[in-house]
């Protein structure tokens, strides 16, 4: 079971749950429909119409966790989030590296998840969610949004449908408890990251536009390994290998690639942690 708590306002729910982390349980979901300065990954607002989508954050203690494993956290949340969408709504949805939610090529929720360490090991985590479920009209600046109902709708179901957000936010909220408290065992360490690789977006061996952020350099680069860490691995063909790799442009312009299999003597890879590099949509 999870416990949850309803805030009428409040800027921040990761910012309220930081402030009285010394007073809240584990698996305490903090929620409210009116978020005032919700923040996403990398430092930008997320917004939300008041009353129609999930912003919520939860605290989760996880017993002697090392802080080394602590990407597996992100495996786990994640994961729980697109099991649930497709359990309860049958929508299959993908986890952009790091762990942003997406359809297709939209973004349907955003996670920020801070840890408290001591020593070696992890205290606490705070982990900030911000799902679009019932919000049809979005007037940020924001490139690719979509909530749930907008997908729904999309395939032909009525658009006066509305999602229940409670009983979607108890269900998420008790998978994420359930995946974490998993973790201990190493069998399941190893199984949640590959429930992840296998729901990673792009991560099809087909070959897609990157931009280096330090260099500003764009490069075409194939999706590879996320390490234990959590730095994700581009390879990027050699001069003269994207032909060996079978790279065509499909009816929609995009390249596709084949399943022809490439060396490291075909590649060269770059290795990421978050915010080094950026997708081209």
């Amino acid at each position: 079971m999870v416990s949850i708590l309803r805030l009428e306002e409040v800027d921040s729910t990761n910012t309220y749950v930081a402030k009285n982390v010394a007073e809240l349980e584990s698996a305490t979901i903090v929620t409210t429909d009116n978020q005032t300065a919700g923040r996403g990954q990398r430092g930008n607002s997320w917004e939300s119409e008041p009353g129609m989508n999930l912003t919520f954050t939860m605290l989760m203690r996880p017993e002697k966790f090392a802080a080394i494993r602590q990407f597996s956290l992100s495996e786990a949340v994640a994961v729980a989030i697109v099991d649930v969408i497709g359990e309860e709504l049958e929508i299959f949805t993908e986890i952009k590296w790091p762990n942003d939610i997406y359809w297709r090529d939209n973004k349907l929720a955003g996670i920020l998840i801070e840890h408290a360490v001591m020593g070696s090991e992890i205290m606490h985590t705070i982990i900030g969610v911000g799902l679009n479920v019932n919000q049809t009209k979005f007037l940020s600046d924001a490139p690719n949004p979509i909530s749930l109902r907008q997908i729904l709708i999309n395939r032909g179901e009525k658009g006066d449908t509305i999602i229940d957000r409670d009983i979607l936010l108890e269900k998420i909220g008790t998978r994420i408890k359930e995946n974490i408290l998993r973790l201990t065992d190493k069998k399941e360490l190893e199984r949640m990251h590959d429930k992840y690789m296998r729901r990673l977006w792009r991560n099809n061996n087909q070959v897609y536009k990157f931009r280096d952020v330090e260099s500003g350099r764009i490069y075409p680069g194939i999706v590879g390994e996320i390490e234990p860490t959590g730095h994700l691995c581009i390879y990027e063909p050699k001069a003269g290998n994207i032909a060996k790799k079978g790279v065509a442009n499909d009816d929609t312009g995009s390249n596709v690639a084949t399943s022809n299999k490439m060396t490291d003597d075909d590649c060269i890879c770059h290795r990421y942690a978050f915010k080094e590099v950026e997708w081209i949509i």
